[in-house]
């Protein structure tokens, strides 16, 4: 059975709407990344549901959070409810034996024209993938904001290129994805 897309007016209690745009980055075109911070996430689809459980390492002060995540379907590609819950690292590690399928990424903090922009560069089957996001506190801020010159196709709209689905992808089908003619 399909899963029922909500409509933006009903964002469910204790959600929060989260407006993200997402493009394709060209590697040989991104800015220099060398000696920046950057937080180290494990991402863990948990299989069969919507959740996703998240650890997240600072690169500087080693410090990690640790949080347990459901995103909602959404009308809309650009605007979705998610919650977020916070866990102790006992929590993490009581739920790390569900099964799941895993992704890993390193997040850079990027600022450009104002804006500050994620730089998500991913590794293992997805390495040399990388994708840039930006979030808004509107939708109408999220379509308004103007992205660095090294942001290639936009994906927002592309379901394939949400962590929910890259983490069942091979490096092969992100590649053909990635250079689809007609894009």
């Amino acid at each position: 059975m399909p899963t029922r897309r909500l409509p933006i007016s009903e964002i469910p209690k204790y959600a929060q709407l989260e407006n993200e745009r997402r493009f394709l980055v060209d590697p040989v075109k991104m800015p220099d990344l060398d000696g920046l911070a950057y937080r180290r996430i494990v991402d863990r689809y948990v299989e069969g549901t919507r959740l996703r459980l998240r650890s997240v390492t600072h690169s500087v002060t080693g410090d990690v959070e640790f949080k347990f995540c459901k995103k909602y379907p959404s009308d809309d590609p650009v605007s979705g409810a998610i919650v977020n819950i916070y866990l102790t690292a006992e929590e993490h590690g009581e739920l790390s034996v569900l099964p799941a399928l895993i992704i890993t990424k390193r997040r850079y903090l990027i600022s450009h024209a104002g804006c500050l922009f994620g730089l998500n560069v991913f590794e293992g089957d997805l390495a040399g993938l990388v994708l840039c996001e930006a979030e808004a506190e509107t939708r109408e801020a999220s379509l308004a904001v103007g992205f660095p010159p090294w942001v290639g196709r936009e994906v927002t709209e592309e379901p394939f290129f949400t962590g929910g689905h890259l983490c069942t992808v091979s490096a092969t089908q992100w590649r053909a994805k990635a250079v689809e003619p007609g894009h």
